[in-house]
């Protein structure tokens, strides 16, 4: 995910089984299987940009029409002050489960990581997430890796004080080596799992040589949530989910018995969002495990 403006992205969820349970006005029915879990799937579109920015309550209409309930980093819609915002909002049946704080927030750990703290609290959010690494630095070492880590645990302290669970969303950066060392592998190990997960993007671990199967794997209890954006098998581009390179199923199935909570599926650049929602949807809808 790139570097956008809070306002400007939004997550969508909706239910689906592993076992194949199917939903019926709005309810997951349960599958067969009593172990089967309910597993949350949702939707960045973070190019209906203008759609969203020009027309935000139209576009937050369309979400819910569509059957999905949950909402990233969706505060204050834009044009509209806040109460306004979550009355409607709250009218659709949408929720807000994962709002954004920035680089600077997070390093500084004081007033402005509490002020994120406090609008994704509003919006009784569990997770707050950073999409980035400190642009001001090279990153071309370990030591700088191992420090940023530092700087996430700080920050998760604190908002695991608070109630929330900070999350980190990782790039193709993350897993090109550095001094011999993969900046994934860093973040892992110094990283404190009780304090910050990751929001592991499978497109840009895949972009940077890693297998998101095998990485969920590897680390069960550390990715609390997914971002699912599929590639083009030949251009490497983004493609909406299903309809790329990308083994979902596969991915999908990793997540049994892990802490991952939501799927939530992106396309950074959709020609036309409306089609690219729909097309994820009806995969993912249609999808047995």
């Amino acid at each position: 995910m790139k570097q956008i403006t809070y306002l400007s992205i939004f997550m969508i969820t909706f239910y689906i089984s592993c076992g194949g349970g199917q939903k019926e006005n709005g309810t997951t029915l349960a599958a067969a299987n009593p172990t089967t879990r309910t597993i949350r799937f949702g939707l960045i579109p973070n190019t209906g940009g203008e759609w969203y920015n020009t027309n935000p309550k139209e576009c937050l209409a369309f979400v819910a029409e569509t059957g999905y309930s949950y909402l990233e980093s969706v505060g204050a819609l834009p044009g509209y002050d806040w109460e306004e915002s979550r009355e409607y909002v709250s009218s659709l049946g949408l929720k807000t489960v994962v709002m954004p704080t920035s680089v600077e927030a997070i390093v500084e750990a004081g007033p402005a990581l509490k002020e994120d703290i406090q609008m994704a609290k509003n919006c009784e959010a569990d997770y707050l997430v950073c999409y980035n690494w400190p642009l001001d630095r090279s990153m071309s070492t370990a030591e700088e890796w191992a420090v940023w880590a530092e700087d996430l645990n700080k920050a998760g302290q604190v908002c695991k004080e608070n109630g929330l669970t900070l999350i980190y969303h990782n790039h193709d950066k993350e897993f090109i080596p550095v001094e011999g060392k993969i900046p994934f592998e860093i973040l892992m190990e110094v990283l404190d799992g009780k304090r910050v997960k990751m929001e592991l993007d499978v497109y840009w671990a895949t972009k940077g040589g890693s297998d998101p199967v095998q990485l969920i794997k590897q680390y069960p209890d550390r990715i609390a949530t997914l971002h699912m954006k599929d590639m083009h098998p030949e251009t490497g581009d983004f493609e909406d989910v299903g309809h790329g390179a990308l083994n979902f199923p596969e991915i999908i199935k990793a997540c049994e018995n892990t802490s991952v909570e939501y799927f939530i599926v992106e396309h950074d650049r959709p020609a036309d969002p409306r089609s690219s929602i729909g097309r994820s949807g009806t995969y993912l809808k249609n999808l047995k495990i």
